[in-house]
């Protein structure tokens, strides 16, 4: 069940706001949950996963300084859609990137109007300036130690959401495999696209969009081929470039929607690449040797105060494969049991219907 929480600095008005909400809903689109803060809200999420919040536009974390702060530290936890009650009929320029309500107005109307916005709203989409909607969501695949599986994993994931809406996978392992996984072979790659990021020979969207391939509707820009010359890149130049990638997909440069990060590792330059996502799978072997490591990283994300990317991990489990490496490949997996599998997970993520 997903779970709606509703926050506002007068409890009352929210108490009664949520009461008629779970009546007009009935838990058949969502569950809904009153809190009387932001930190509770985050406290909730690290143990069951919020899918939206409603919040009145008094309501702020205590070390944050204004509202937008307040909304950006959500988006980073994770939750899908945050919808905002606005005591104002003429609300802030700056929350014209999210779905507004004004809270002064019969309860009736309030509601479906709230209703309305949340079935129509997309897992990905948040309004731009000029009231079109442009999707936005950072999805990582990840896992703190190698696990090849893993790459599999993002890729079906990819094509599944592929069928929905453009997605681009970037992959950041060394030795991807991508020539006999895909059965095809590869000439530019990631390394191109990073060169003509960093020196601007080419304009950056070009330079991208010359290195994107396609596989049954998943587009891809093949993986450093050469694990030399990732390390040679360095951490700092790899998080540079796969944020300005972000960022010219969000300003609508670029046709693919959804960008899909596949790594692991737990250095710096790791750290910073879940802290781009919006929301992470953390695709790990079940056995008690794997789970031992991942809750070693879980602790060294408490002592590195990172703490709050805990709300936004999703753990997944591998499947089995069925190993017929080639074109073939990825649609055996994909119609098998692991296929099944991530598309049960996806759904019940609400990144489908």
């Amino acid at each position: 069940m997903k779970v709606f929480a509703v926050c506002d600095s007068e409890l009352n008005y929210a108490r009664r706001l949520a009461e008629k909400l779970a009546d007009e809903c009935e838990e058949e689109l969502f569950l809904t949950q009153l809190f009387d803060s932001a930190e509770a809200i985050l406290e909730y999420h690290k143990n069951i996963r919020i899918d939206t919040v409603l919040l009145g536009d008094k309501v702020m974390f205590e070390q944050t300084e204004n509202f937008c702060e307040t909304l950006e530290c959500f988006r980073k936890a994770g939750i899908r859609k945050i919808f905002v009650l606005s005591s104002e009929k003429k609300p802030d320029e700056k929350l014209k990137g999210y779905k507004i309500f004004y809270k002064y107005q019969a309860a009736t109307a309030i509601v479906k109007e709230i209703v309305q916005a949340y079935t129509q709203t997309s897992a990905f989409e948040r309004m731009n300036k000029d009231n079109s909607y442009v999707r936005t969501e950072v999805i990582g695949v990840f896992s703190p130690v190698n696990c090849v599986e893993k790459t599999i994993w993002a890729l079906l994931a990819g094509m599944i959401l592929a069928k929905e809406m453009p997605v681009l996978y970037l992959n950041m392992e060394r030795y991807a495999g991508f020539d006999a996984i895909f059965g095809r072979q590869h000439d530019a790659d990631l390394s191109e696209v990073f060169y003509h990021i960093l020196h601007g020979e080419k304009a950056e969207t070009t330079g991208i969009k010359d290195a994107i391939q396609n596989f049954k509707g998943l587009s891809y820009i093949p993986p450093i081929r050469f694990g030399q010359e990732l390390s040679d890149v360095g951490g700092d130049v790899i998080v540079k470039c796969i944020t300005k990638i972000i960022e010219l997909a969000r300003a609508d440069k670029l046709e693919e929607k959804l960008i899909i990060l596949d790594f692991s590792g737990s250095e710096e330059e790791h750290i910073a690449m879940c802290n781009m996502c919006d929301r992470i799978f953390l695709v790990q072997r079940n056995d008690c040797i794997t789970e031992a490591t991942v809750k070693a990283f879980e602790w060294e994300l408490e002592v590195l105060s990172e703490a709050e990317l805990s709300g936004k991990i999703h753990k997944v489990y591998t499947g089995v494969l069925r190993e017929h490496l080639g074109d073939k490949f990825l649609d055996l997996n994909l119609e098998g049991e692991l296929g099944e599998k991530i598309r049960q997970i996806l759904q019940g993520e609400g990144l489908f219907d």
